[in-house]
């Protein structure tokens, strides 16, 4: 996969505004095509007491490496390959009505 353009910085995280008051839920907004070889992700706030479903994925399982670039929110991402094999098959199969997923090592600052 090719790297992301250099004027791109690296994804930082957005801090929450009070401790347990909010989760990130990351979306899955593109796949991989032919004029963007990389996944397009988003990371959004929601309330810990909202009663919007989600979907949880614990992805620490193998390998630490290889790693790849996914964009996030706009900026380069680097995570595990296991996870990125995982979100693009997970991403035709979660129901609209379920509003994000909810990785742990992503999620989690």
């Amino acid at each position: 996969m090719a790297s992301p353009s250099p004027s791109l910085s690296t994804y930082t995280y957005t801090p929450l505004a009070k401790p347990h008051s909010s989760i990130r839920l990351l979306s899955v907004t593109s796949l991989p095509t032919s004029p963007s070889p990389y996944l397009i992700l988003s990371l959004r706030l929601l309330p810990t007491l909202t009663s919007a479903p989600y979907t949880c994925l614990s992805y620490t399982w193998g390998p630490s490496h290889p790693t790849t670039t996914v964009i996030c929110d706009g900026r380069p991402f680097e995570i595990r390959l296991n996870l990125y094999h995982a979100l693009v098959h997970l991403h035709p199969v979660v129901p609209d009505k379920v509003k994000g997923i909810w990785v742990d090592a992503v999620c989690i600052d």
